[in-house]
């Protein structure tokens, strides 16, 4: 059953040496919360290697495939990476994706019936990003909402289960993380299916780290960790990265949206604009048309 397993899903770990310190802590989270995991884990980074104190999964492969002087963009490792993927499904988490509560395995099968029984349907979301939007229900599980056209991204790569050809298509050399989900929107096809769980209904339940506090946020911890890692028993030197607090990240998240809405705005000025100055030009010769009709039907009726 376990190599049966094995042969469905790969689960990759998206990371960088620099960012060693979170391995620990992520797959000791991982460990505990789903003990009985029977994938393969192939943690993404460049050059270094991790060996857990405790068995996890299937066990934790580290690729090298680079040295300390070639070391690619984001898109382009993990592109290598899925190489080496020999599964139809993939689980793309990153390093902060701290698994905080038990891993429902019967609900995790039914989420892999899913999206291999429908062809359309390229990937579904454990977490309910913000930039995801709103979503729209769907008839395919009360847990589950469609990730609207509209929304700023329309993939993640953050805590997601793919079809590995789909994933493959859609990423781009080149690209970093938040250029690929941004620049998803353009890629996405016409009847390409992307699904999101509701907040706390996905089998695999990982806080977003802006709403939660887990994690880590421009390099350094979020201010809830402390008190997960305490919670488990993990030894972490917190200072080594420094705090950032939950008032910093709501500051932080005010002037984002501000940005977001100044862009829209801005957007739809410039749309105005071009819209006013093509009536304009438009204008003379459309009224020209307009009364030379006018003239025509003034004339037939005079002369009947």
């Amino acid at each position: 059953m376990k190599n049966e397993n094995q042969q469905i899903i790969t689960i990759v770990v998206n990371s960088c040496d620099a960012y060693e310190d979170l391995w620990y802590p992520f797959f000791e989270l991982f460990r505990i919360n789903w003990p009985d995991c029977p994938y393969r884990i192939i943690l993404n980074t460049e050059t270094k290697t991790y060996n857990h104190p405790v068995p996890v999964g299937a066990g934790i492969t580290c690729l090298q495939l680079y040295n300390q002087t070639s070391s690619p963009d984001w898109s382009s490792r993990l592109l290598e990476t899925l190489k080496h993927v020999q599964t139809e499904f993939v689980i793309c988490l990153l390093d902060d994706d701290f698994i905080v509560r038990p891993v429902s395995n019967e609900k995790l099968a039914k989420t892999i019936r899913l999206i291999k029984s429908i062809n359309c349907l390229s990937m579904i979301c454990f977490t309910s990003m913000f930039a995801l939007g709103d979503g729209h229900q769907t008839i395919l599980s009360s847990d589950l909402l469609k990730i609207p056209r509209i929304s700023t991204c329309q993939y993640s790569s953050d805590g997601a289960i793919w079809k590995t050809n789909k994933l493959i298509k859609y990423l781009k050399q080149g690209e970093s993380i938040n250029e690929f989900e941004i620049n998803s929107k353009k890629r996405r096809g016409i009847f390409d299916l992307c699904l999101m769980y509701k907040e706390g209904k996905s089998p695999i339940f990982i806080p977003h780290r802006i709403n939660f506090g887990y994690g880590v946020s421009n390099g350094k911890w979020l201010w809830k960790n402390r008190e997960l890692f305490e919670k488990y028993g993990i030894v972490v030197d917190l200072k080594k990265r420094g705090i950032i607090s939950e008032r910093c990240i709501a500051t932080k998240m005010k002037e984002y949206r501000k940005g977001q809405l100044d862009k829209k705005r801005e957007s739809l000025a410039k749309k105005a604009r071009t819209i006013v100055e093509a009536c304009k030009d438009a204008l003379p010769e459309r009224l020209h048309i307009f009364l030379k009709n006018i003239k025509h039907i003034l004339m037939k009726k005079s002369k009947s």
